[in-house]
């Protein structure tokens, strides 16, 4: 088994939540749109940061 780790980072103006949006109804859809990423990768988790509480 092999585990890969990603860190993005967002456009400089980007909101967390246009981030958000954009990695999760376009990249990622483009990502398991390909052949091999359907037969090679068993599952994805994804962790956004999420604010420090006051």
């Amino acid at each position: 088994m092999t585990k890969m780790i990603v860190m993005l980072k967002r456009r400089e103006g980007m909101t967390h939540a246009e981030f958000v949006k954009h990695y999760t109804n376009t990249h990622r859809p483009l990502l398991e749109s390909i052949p091999e990423t359907q037969r090679l990768v068993k599952g994805f988790v994804v962790s956004f940061p999420v604010a420090a509480p006051q």
